[in-house]
């Protein structure tokens, strides 16, 4: 051939491999992008993250978004105006009821128990809570002579009783309640006792027959600051005697009182309360007037050894003014505690103490408004043992 056709026959050659050599390069690249078989074409949904040193460099933009959501649906409640009310705080709430039967039949006796025999007795029980709001409730009733013997006297008693519990500070700051407002308590107790009838063949009259009403309620606010403790108790009792023939022989009573306390270390602990209670005898037109103060002191230098102080004077008057009274109580004491077998256990241990006691009163009587000589006591005593616990 001659040169020139060479030439061009050598060029198409060339062009012909760049040309398969290029397809197969793109084909490469193609394939290389492709998921493997069996695996569907989307991106998988998690990643192994190692810690390493970094060799590249990755820039990803983009936007992220949710894939799956649910929807929440706020209660609210029903009525006319449905729509502007919504429920945004939901309270705990808890209710339990028991019913408690017993009897216990006339002459049982019992070694593994102390129990009152010839006794029936029904009790229903109610607990519950609101939120912080805790209240215990109970009624009870019970009878004796349950063989209904002519000649014994038989009785019921009903009792009613309510106690509540609620902490303020819980009201206004639930994860933080604050340390100045207290932990309040009301308490409710209604005892009625009553006799069915007289017996016969016996000296009982319907005046012997009992028949009385005793009420009693206080409310009761304890503080809690630092290493400060008070309280505060206000209670009121009332006794309604409706016995034939002692209808008039009726009590009141209501009290005050106050109590602080101070614990500056951890052995240390001290305490005062003044409290204030008046009486009064509604069959003997007279009324009592009580105050008294006390003061108290714990120490616990070591783990065995403790010491203790206690003091109260009282104030005693009564209206119409005809006596005046005012008593003193102190008693002081020392104790250690020892261990019988050293490097074993607890016990057996023991503990030896000795003790001051000392009372001193003194009695003025008024005649006339004209106060008379005064009576004085004054005993004191030294006492001290040793106690034993083997178990």
């Amino acid at each position: 051939m001659p040169p020139k056709t060479y030439s061009r026959l050598w060029i198409a050659i060339a062009v012909v491999l760049v040309s398969v050599a290029t397809g197969a390069a793109l084909m490469r690249v193609r394939d290389s992008g492709r998921p493997e078989s069996g695996q569907s074409g989307r991106r998988p949904a998690t990643a192994t993250v190692k810690r390493q040193d970094f060799v590249r460099m990755v820039r990803l933009s983009g936007t992220v978004e949710a894939v799956e959501s649910t929807t929440i649906a706020t209660p609210r409640l029903a009525g006319p105006n449905s729509q502007s009310l919504v429920i945004t705080k939901l309270i705990k709430a808890n209710l339990t009821a028991t019913l408690r039967h017993e009897r216990i039949d006339p002459l049982y006796r019992s070694l593994a128990a102390a129990v009152q025999a010839n006794v029936l007795q029904n009790v229903f029980e109610l607990n519950g809570g609101l939120g912080p709001l805790a209240v215990q409730a109970s009624r009870a009733r019970a009878e004796d002579n349950l063989d209904d013997l002519p000649s014994v006297l038989k009785t019921f008693t009903h009792v009613t009783s309510v106690n509540a519990s609620l902490p303020v500070g819980s009201l206004f700051h639930a994860s933080k309640p604050s340390p100045w407002l207290p932990q309040v308590t009301w308490t409710l107790s209604s005892t009625h006792q009553f006799a069915k009838d007289v017996p016969t063949n016996s000296d009982f009259t319907e005046t012997h027959a009992p028949d009385q009403v005793s009420d009693n309620q206080s409310v009761d606010a304890q503080w809690a600051i630092g290493k400060w403790k008070g309280g505060y108790r206000y209670n009121i009792s009332d006794q309604d005697n409706r016995q034939l023939g002692r209808e008039k022989a009726d009590l009141g009573s209501l009290a005050h009182n106050v109590a602080a306390g101070y614990s500056p270390w951890s052995w240390a602990d001290a305490g005062a309360t003044w409290s204030f209670e008046g009486s009064k005898n509604r069959e003997l037109l007279q009324k009592n007037a009580t105050r008294r103060f006390g003061a108290t002191l714990d120490l616990r230098p070591t783990r065995n050894l403790g010491m203790g102080a206690v003091f109260s004077r009282t104030w005693i008057r009564d209206y119409p003014l005809t006596s005046d009274a005012a008593s003193d109580d102190l008693s002081l004491e020392v104790s250690e505690n020892f261990r019988l077998l050293r490097g074993i256990a607890e016990r057996p241990s023991g503990r030896v103490f000795i003790r001051y006691q000392r009372q001193a009163s003194t009695t003025t009587p008024v005649i006339r408004a004209l106060r008379q000589n005064s009576t004085s006591r004054d005993v004191w005593a030294l006492n001290s043992g040793v106690s034993l616990n083997a178990f």
